[in-house]
């Protein structure tokens, strides 16, 4: 396949795997090798097929069902729901769930150490808190999402660095706004 190739060849600032193996999947719907309603192989297959892992054929999954070509369907498999028009925004992509978590690795753990040299015992209080609300066991998902997010949100504050804050309230912005971080977190409920 020319999928193969081009992986081990892409310069450094080219796509993800993941983005390349969902646009290659997207020409062969277009290409009419799948039919509406036709199940996809299995994930074992294409990651044996394209020669990339799997976790970057669940995030190719992930991108061509977040643009309406796909439906997985738990325990059966993915299905060929539309097949793709000329639009160009069936070919972007937008920050994955795995993109977004593993910023926040990066800047919120920083965040937290660079916190800790200036953190007054007021915004300790509110970060102890933010910890007795999120472990209440009657608390709704909505909820504990908010005071996760307050929790972090408070930790960059408390850097008093701007930038820092700036950062970490783009990351949950992110979060809640790309639609494969959306999918993602409404299949995880």
């Amino acid at each position: 396949m020319a999928f193969k190739s081009q992986v081990r060849s892409a310069p450094a600032t080219a796509d993800r795997i993941y983005e390349r193996l969902a646009r290659q999947l997207i020409g062969e719907l277009a290409s009419g090798r799948y039919k509406v309603g036709d199940r996809l192989p299995a994930e074992r297959e294409l990651a044996a097929e394209y020669e990339v892992s799997r976790p970057a054929v669940r995030e190719a999954m992930i991108a061509l069902e977040v643009q309406g070509l796909i439906e997985v369907r738990i325990g059966s498999g993915a299905y060929v729901r539309r097949l793709p028009g000329n639009s160009e925004e069936e070919s972007t992509f937008h920050a994955t769930a795995f993109e977004v978590t593993e910023a926040r690795l990066l800047f919120e753990g920083a965040a937290a150490s660079l916190a800790a040299a200036h953190i007054t015992d007021q915004e300790l209080a509110e970060l102890d808190g933010l910890v007795l609300q999120m472990r209440r066991p009657d608390l709704r998902v909505g909820e504990s999402e908010a005071a996760d997010r307050a929790f972090h949100l408070l930790i960059a504050k408390a850097t008093r660095n701007p930038v820092v804050l700036d950062t970490v309230e783009r990351l949950w912005e992110l979060r809640t706004t790309s639609p494969e971080c959306i999918l993602l977190h409404e299949k995880s409920w």
